[in-house]
């Protein structure tokens, strides 16, 4: 019996899922620059920007968690 897998083709980001992977790219400053040019194509820039404007306020909001940790164990 042969247990050999069959090769699997890379997996695509879903239509749902690329704005959140690639503000996720820009925010950290790795977006390809084809991926940008295929961003930049798309209908709609709404999701993009929302997926952008929620990533900052995450990125500040664990910031703040971080500080708010730090000063209370240091008890400053």
């Amino acid at each position: 019996m042969d247990n050999q897998h069959p090769p699997q083709r890379p997996t695509q980001p879903g239509k749902n899922s690329r704005p959140i992977l690639s503000a996720a790219a820009a925010l950290f400053g790795v977006q390809s620059e084809q991926n940008r040019h295929a961003d930049f194509s798309q209908s709609s820039a709404r999701p993009f920007i929302l997926a952008g404007v929620v990533g900052i306020i995450l990125f500040v909001a664990v910031l703040l968690f971080i500080v708010h940790l730090v000063t209370v164990t240091t008890g400053a």
